[in-house]
């Protein structure tokens, strides 16, 4: 029995791509691996307070050994792999939901940021980077006379 990956927030809308990938995969089981290691992008939300911008980013499972996290030119670059389990062969699922595997996300920061100041932890499966803003991007209060 083949295994399909299920995504909550797609299997009620059409997507073309991931029939173009059922088929693919049928046809080529070989290209599964590529769709594999790229079909997973982990959830984020960046917000900005006063003197920051926060990325948090789910990833539930792992521990910060299992991340990579680094900023260059520019943008955030966060990688990891998440195990499957073991004892458990492909072909005893009846039902697999949970993505393992190797991930990768980017994401490009605003102008306004500090890279070279910025914090990350990891704590009940969500890894924070916490980004200073520049000085010049803080806000200030006028004084009014």
């Amino acid at each position: 029995m083949a295994l399909v990956r299920r995504s909550p927030l797609t299997t009620w809308i059409w997507d073309p791509i991931r029939d173009m990938e059922r088929v693919l995969q049928s046809v080529f089981p070989e290209i599964r691996a590529f769709f594999d290691e790229t079909a997973f992008a982990p959830a984020i939300d960046m917000y900005e307070r006063a003197e920051t911008l926060v990325i948090e980013v789910d990833l539930p499972g792992l521990t910060k050994e299992d991340l990579q996290v680094r900023v260059e030119n520019g943008v955030l670059y966060i990688a990891g792999d998440r195990k499957a389990l073991e004892g458990v062969a492909q072909d005893q699922y009846h039902c697999q939901e949970r993505w393992s595997g190797k991930f990768y996300r980017s994401i490009t920061l605003p102008d306004f940021v500090d890279p070279h100041q910025a914090t990350a932890e990891f704590q009940n499966g969500v890894l924070r980077v916490t980004f200073p803003k520049k000085p010049e991007a803080r806000p200030i209060e006028v004084k009014v006379q």
